[in-house]
């Protein structure tokens, strides 16, 4: 699989702050690396501290593909590294100078996490060094501060925990992703669910899948009226318009697509009698308090890996430092025991009605009042039946909304009576118009998963 091809959100999930990957915590490697990249020219630069967060974002993600393609010789790829971080940063300033940064990061990022397999004396170190300066860098002056972090002392910093480059909880990709994603990239979802050890996580993501895909399907043919057992199309009486061909196409190729999709969880799904684990790489964290928990055990253990790593090169212990090992070993436990048992409960979420208010405090359209009038417009100018997905982008447009949160939003909560009513009187002045929102079908609120 090629994993590039995989959308960045799938493999790697974005951090907002630069604290989220230690930079203030002394003696780390990302700690030394802020140092050093805060002596750059680059950070004179305006939205510095948003440029060092692209930087660490970029070298993150690439170590996990980098990990993920640890058996297909990651050294050939590195140009396509190199390119898919540059298509990443095409729309922003400084793009050469953060692509350069980023790569010089993930070569020392990747030797502090295995010094053995990428350190200096590594195919992708060396790979890595040729690919940032030659090319369209050969005598560039921008390769400066690629040399500069690549000639970073890393050795006495913390090692990195085994856990640093997994990729992306997988489970929390299938609750928040789009049903269109679920379809495309089914077989990287049924490999990442592969290496889960739990078989209940496992069944739960494919369970969960196919169920919005289903959801998905059933909305296509009710939103476009089409029959797939008969695969035909329903059409108003004696309505004089001509079909449009390409739209039906359009529509049984979606339907085709999702159809397909489901095909491939059913035939992957996890089978019950299992003796064999693969390696668990992915975090499932189901709650702050997880994540927190995951993060502390992270730092103990690599305090323990360093204080272990100490007593090897000094080949000598005292016992104040088997006393604090022991002491470390101990907390691990107790956090992975509280991990355990916050996991295994079951948190209900009741869902609340969605309200909007201005910042003056007076009410406002919500996303699915909102939805409703877009969704109206659109019946009188292409409709009489558009596909409300379609919408989600003018309406996240016109409301300065998230485009995931508009589409949650519409199909959880649909076109509910008062919304009609409410848009309705709103354009009161505009009767015509008003009558023709009060024509909206009421739809049932969904249930959320």
């Amino acid at each position: 699989m090629d994993y590039i091809k995989i959308p960045r959100s799938f493999i790697y999930k974005e951090r907002e702050d630069l604290k989220d990957f230690g930079v203030q915590i002394p003696n780390t490697i990302n700690n030394l690396l802020f140092i050093i990249l805060k002596q750059q020219a680059l950070m004179g630069a305006p939205g510095a501290r948003e440029i060092a967060l692209r930087c660490y974002n970029n070298a993150y993600y690439v170590c996990t593909l980098i990990l993920l393609e640890a058996n297909d010789f990651p050294e050939l790829r590195i140009s396509d590294y190199v390119d898919k971080i540059l298509e990443i940063e095409k729309d922003n300033k400084h793009i050469d100078e953060v692509c350069l940064a980023s790569m010089a990061m993930a070569s020392l990022l990747l030797a502090t996490y295995d010094e053995e397999k990428y350190g200096s004396n590594s195919e992708i170190w060396k790979a890595i060094n040729y690919r940032c300066t030659h090319y369209q860098w050969y005598h560039s002056a921008a390769t400066a501060i690629f040399l500069d972090m690549i000639s970073l002392q890393y050795r006495f910093t913390y090692p990195l925990s085994n856990t640093e480059f997994t990729p992306r909880d997988i489970i929390e990709i299938i609750e928040n992703s789009t049903e269109w994603d679920l379809q495309v990239y089914a077989e990287y979802i049924c490999e990442r669910l592969d290496f889960l050890k739990d078989l209940r996580q496992r069944v739960h993501g494919v369970d969960t899948a196919i169920a919005r895909i289903k959801d998905y399907q059933r909305e296509l043919c009710e939103d476009n009226e089409y029959n797939p057992k008969k695969d035909c199309f329903k059409y108003a009486d004696n309505d004089p318009s001509i079909r449009d061909f390409t739209w039906e196409d359009n529509i049984r190729g979606y339907y085709q697509q999702s159809v397909e999709a489901l095909d491939y969880y059913k035939e992957h799904y996890p089978k019950k009698e299992e003796n064999d684990y693969k390696e668990d790489t992915t975090v499932t964290p189901q709650a702050p308090e997880v994540k927190e928990l995951l993060a502390t055990i992270r730092r103990l253990e690599s305090e323990l890996n360093y204080q272990e790593k100490q007593l090897v090169d000094a080949n000598s212990i005292n016992d104040r430092q088997a006393t604090h090992i022991k002491e470390l070993e101990k907390q691990i436990v107790q956090l992975q025991n509280d991990k355990s048992q916050i996991l295994e409960r079951n948190i209900n979420i009741n869902y609340i009605p969605e309200k909007a208010f201005t910042a003056s405090g007076k009410e406002c359209f919500t996303k699915a009042k909102m939805g409703l009038l877009i969704y109206t417009i659109a019946s009188l100018t292409d409709g009489p039946t558009p596909i409300k997905k379609q919408l989600v982008s003018i309406i996240s447009t016109i409301g300065g909304w998230e485009e995931t949160s508009v589409n949650s939003e519409m199909k959880k909560a649909g076109f509910n009576q008062k919304d009609i009513d409410d848009v309705a009187k709103v354009f009161s002045a505009m009767p015509n118009f008003a009558s023709e929102i009060k024509k909206q079908i009421p739809r049932k609120l969904k249930s959320k998963k």
